[in-house]
């Protein structure tokens, strides 16, 4: 029977799996595994765009917005983020509030981060009209269903300064609700949240469920670990292999013919000896000793080929080894990128040392083919410093990103 995949809650405090019922579990590799995420992990970017300029359709938008935190030095090229983001829109601009998170090593591949400032909005509508909310030390400010005002709670003198600040602003909060068992002495109501969730015993466990839950049917923001790329799964992998297996026959081919030499010239050298012996014994039949020695003559002629031969399928040999390591390079750089290989064009000269390659890329979203370049610019396929990169300008078509690169070595 097929094995029933689970929701489980990772309590990073405790380092234990909790099931629905707040049982320890052991998961699985199939589990989806729901993570809290303090809210001064996250990275923090907006992104203001004119109202008029173009912006990317709904399905593109996360891998856009990706790019331009790239672009503008938020993100590391090296480093993998979960993003989401918080969409406003204004009369002359949109803006969009960027919540990023450095991936790290996950448990699944289907894990779920949630910032716990983003915990309140699996309440209900009427608790986010004008309400305070305290997980340990954040305090989080929603107004009219948004999230207005965050900041870290060191001190009671914290609360009662952004009491002051969001009373100035906005409103005055209806109430505090808390997950901590600490009191204080405000002017307005502090409620235990656990008593909106029918008072259980771990209320931002049982919150992350209920926000995982509605996110079946109402569109919340989630931080989602990627998927694993395979490179099996990737369009180029069978070109690659195809290549790897030519090279594999271009370098067993001459080992054949060189193992075959070997033997040919070993066979000559006991044919060799054994007509010296029978010149040996018959010097008196003069013609047959002038037969043989001119049979010996030959095989002096056909060894001198054979080494000749040798000589040249090494050469050939040698020559080959400069291309298998080019594409050994090129290919290490390919494999851990979520890239297809739509056409890849190689030209060489090994004598005057000019290699050139054309290659056209087709990736989901931008950042994979940037990457794909950063590395190959940063990576020196042969071992001197004349090589050029070029590439078109990155196209979009049919929700995929295409570009060709050209790269150029020693070339005039």
């Amino acid at each position: 029977m097929k094995k029933q995949n689970k929701i489980i809650y990772f309590d990073n405090k405790t380092q234990v799996f909790l099931d629905t019922h707040l049982t320890p579990i052991k998961p699985s590799k199939s589990d989806t595994i729901i993570e809290c995420i303090h809210g001064a992990k996250l990275i923090k970017h907006q992104i203001r765009i004119d109202k008029n300029s173009p912006i990317p359709s709904a399905f593109a938008i996360s891998d856009w917005l990706y790019a331009q935190c790239i672009q503008e030095g938020i993100f590391d090229l090296n480093i993998q983020y979960a993003l989401t983001y918080l969409h406003e829109e204004t009369s002359v601009e949109e803006i969009f509030q960027i919540y990023a998170y450095k991936l790290e090593l996950a448990f699944s591949n289907y894990q779920v981060f949630i910032p716990d400032i983003f915990l309140p909005m699996a309440l209900d509508s009427k608790y986010l009209q004008s309400s305070l909310f305290l997980f340990d030390d954040n305090l989080v400010f929603y107004h009219h269903d948004k999230l207005l005002y965050h900041s870290p709670f060191p001190d009671t003198d914290a609360i009662f300064k952004a009491l002051h600040y969001i009373r100035a602003i906005y409103t005055m909060p209806s109430a505090l609700y808390t997950c901590t068992q600490k009191s204080f002495d405000l002017n307005i109501p502090v409620v235990p949240i656990n008593t909106l969730i029918e008072n259980t015993p771990e209320p931002m466990v049982t919150l992350a469920f209920v926000y995982f839950s509605k996110l079946q049917n109402t569109p919340l923001p989630i931080l989602k670990s990627n998927e694993k790329f395979y490179i099996t799964k990737s369009k180029s992998f069978n070109m690659l292999l195809q290549i790897a297996l030519m090279a594999i026959l271009m370098l067993l081919y001459p080992t054949f013919l060189f193992i075959h030499g070997l033997y040919l010239k070993k066979h000559s050298e006991n044919l060799a000896y054994q007509n010296i012996q029978i010149l040996q014994n018959n010097t008196s039949a003069h013609t047959q000793t002038h037969a043989s020695l001119a049979r010996l003559e030959n095989i002096k002629n056909q060894n001198n080929s054979i080494e000749e031969h040798l000589n040249l399928l090494n050469k050939i040999q040698i020559s080959y080894t400069p291309r298998y390591n080019f594409i050994a390079k090129l290919a290490k750089i390919i494999q851990d990128k979520n890239i297809f290989i739509e056409d890849f064009y190689f030209v060489s000269d090994i004598f005057e040392n000019i290699l050139s390659f054309k290659i056209r890329l087709k990736a989901s979203c931008e950042q994979e083919i940037l990457h794909f370049i950063q590395d190959l610019k940063n990576t020196s396929l042969i071992a001197n410093n004349h090589q050029e990169i070029f590439h078109h300008k990155i196209y979009t078509s049919q929700k995929e990103f295409s570009t060709e690169v050209i790269w150029v070595s020693n070339a005039y």
